[in-house]
């Protein structure tokens, strides 16, 4: 609203002034007493306002838009008050222990409570059972991975004396495989998003900012250097750790 040019009134008519958004009409109109009127008549103003068309660069920026619609390539959206609050966790808890980042839980409380799903998981266990035995190569694939997950050190048995374990702190990752459609190669996929008495592992904890490159931007920096490297990390996820007071949260049968 702030004003760039005045065009000032005359004899108590509106003013014109001129903002950023274009020319905009201000000021009182004449106030006529009906009572001393003996016919009505209404009057109408009819203002055009030209359309300021946009800068090339503009233009240029709508056009690339529309091809990659999926992220505008000047959206540069303020961190909200949870990304905040995660990204202050990572800062204050990652730390690298013997070549492996370490990470807490983010947790969007302190004092989270979970019910025990350990049913659920043996329920769903008892299902998969049911398919290894009608599936001798997708059972062969799920053995390979599980012993692969365990003797990487990516996961550790639980002690005995804590199978029974029952504080809120408990919960249990039910698991399925889906087969990769063009490799035929077997991934498992833990389900954070199973929901057991109204709540899940994925509803308790904070999502976190959006981090992933715009296609636009990746395309611009692959020809920023004549030699471009790609690069992939085994078991990337799995590379993570969190520490033993958040590993009761990701057990697994």
């Amino acid at each position: 609203m702030e004003p760039w040019d005045v065009i000032t009134s005359v004899n108590d008519s509106p003013f014109a002034m001129k903002t950023l958004l274009g020319w905009v009409i201000n000021g009182p109109l004449d106030v006529v007493n009906t009572d001393q009127v003996v016919g009505m008549f209404v009057s109408s103003n009819r203002i055009t306002a030209n359309q300021i068309f946009p800068s090339l660069e503009d233009q240029l920026c709508n056009h690339f838009n529309y091809d990659f619609s999926e992220r505008t390539i000047d959206d540069e959206n303020e961190p909200s008050k949870e990304d905040k609050q995660f990204l202050d966790i990572a800062s204050k808890s990652s730390s690298l222990v013997n070549g492996h980042y370490v990470i807490d839980l983010p947790f969007k409380s302190k004092d989270v409570q979970m019910p025990n799903n350990r049913k659920q998981a043996e329920q769903r266990l008892i299902a998969l059972s049911k398919r290894f035995t009608q599936d001798h190569d997708f059972h062969k694939q799920y053995v390979t991975f599980m012993d692969k997950v365990i003797n990487e050190g990516y996961a550790i048995r639980v002690p005995e004396k804590d199978n029974g374990q029952n504080d809120g702190s408990i919960w249990y990752l039910p698991h399925h495989g889906v087969f990769h459609p063009k490799k035929m190669k077997l991934r498992v996929v833990f389900d954070c998003a199973a929901r057991f008495k109204g709540t899940s592992l994925n509803d308790q904890l904070l999502q976190g900012p959006n981090l992933t490159n715009t296609l636009i931007g990746t395309l611009i920096r692959f020809r920023q250097e004549e030699i471009a490297i790609m690069g992939d990390i085994d078991s990337m996820f799995y590379q993570v750790r969190v520490p033993s007071h958040d590993s009761n949260f990701l057990r697994f049968l």
